[in-house]
């Protein structure tokens, strides 16, 4: 098999950043790519099957051990009676890659049915479907597992279709009742997996780089991040978590700041250009608010801990841009103060 990143955008992430973010991305081939179909049909009776079920797993593996909480999968829109999610251990009777299914005793890891998951239209007429999973599950680095998402509908010979991506590792491993045989697609599922805090969220912009306006002092830091602090580094903002005002699950996260120093949480109706203030640049504008004064801890990160989108009384359809700004009493400009980049998030 050729090497994992040859093949696949895995998001390594530092240690520090391991435990918010996604994991592991596969995302969907434009408007879905090579759909397959992949269902069950739930008879009302209980009794009967129909040769048109279909089943695929999908194969990942993750480069340090890892809890996992959330999965994400694009299709076609929900079947009625939502989906089967179940995660399996490689075979271990064989070096080809299909699931743990065959030997006696073999079974899933986990399997659980999800009637409430948040659905999001996508281009191509698709859908991303996202689960917090019923009991997170530790994978271990560098090791096999499978998972699949089967569409559940009590109407016979009714599909629904699980979208494509094309730069999967190994393809799909898929059944279908009706041909009676188990076979490999050449095509990967689509689908990421994530730790408890969710994916990224929001687009970062007003950077310390010299590209959204001059530093204070002189103290400009490499891109991505506000103007240099006393840390030799400048602090970065970052989003995780789900932007729909329904089920928020958004979380600010400020890293590379000063140590044990306060610092507030900022949200601007609108962007402005990078203004000088403190030692960093000021970049919210529009009915500013303050989200509440959070410290940062031993490692310089600070985390928001409150709902964003009730704190602010967002209704959905709503942009907002935010930054944090924080303490920094011996920084190389003297102002006592400075700021992260911001983070544009659309909910």
């Amino acid at each position: 098999m050729k090497s994992l990143p040859a093949l696949l955008s895995v998001a390594i992430l530092s240690a520090a950043a391991a435990a918010q973010g996604y994991v592991y991305e596969q995302p969907m081939d434009p408007n879905g790519g090579t759909l397959r179909p992949c269902q069950l049909w739930i008879d009302p009776t209980g009794q009967n099957d129909l040769d048109s079920d279909a089943i695929a797993w999908e194969d990942f593996k993750l480069p340090q051990t890892t809890t996992i909480a959330r999965l994400r999968w694009w299709g076609e829109t929900a079947p009625p009676l939502g989906f089967q999610v179940s995660f399996f251990n490689q075979d271990p009777n064989t070096v080809a890659v299909q699931p743990d299914i065959f030997a006696p005793g073999s079974g899933p890891i986990s399997e659980d049915i999800y009637t409430s998951f948040t659905q999001t239209a996508v281009p191509g007429g698709m859908s991303r479907f996202e689960v917090a999973l019923v009991t997170p599950l530790i994978f271990n680095a560098n090791t096999r597992y499978f998972v699949s998402a089967v569409g559940l509908t009590p109407i016979p010979f009714a599909e629904w279709k699980w979208a494509a991506n094309s730069t999967g590792p190994n393809g799909t491993f898929y059944w279908v009742r009706g041909m009676h045989t188990y076979m490999h697609l050449p095509e990967s599922r689509a689908m990421e997996l994530a730790t408890f805090a969710g994916w990224p969220v929001g687009t970062p912009f007003c950077f310390g780089d010299g590209s959204s306006g001059a530093c204070p002092c002189g103290n400009l830091a490499s891109a991505g991040r506000g103007c240099a602090n006393s840390t030799g580094v400048g602090a970065i903002l970052e989003g995780f978590g789900t932007a729909v005002v329904v089920a928020d699950t958004v979380v600010l996260t400020a890293r590379n700041c000063p140590p044990a120093k306060v610092g507030i949480f900022l949200s601007g109706h609108t962007s402005v250009g990078g203004l000088p203030f403190g030692d960093g640049l000021r970049c919210l504008g529009g009915g500013l608010m303050r989200l509440g004064a959070v410290t940062s801890n031993a490692a310089g990160v600070a985390t928001s801990n409150m709902s964003l989108s009730i704190r602010e009384g967002l209704l959905g359809g709503e942009q907002r841009h935010y930054q944090y700004w924080y303490r920094d009493p011996i920084g190389p400009c003297g102002h006592g103060f400075s700021l992260t980049n911001a983070l544009s998030v659309q909910w």
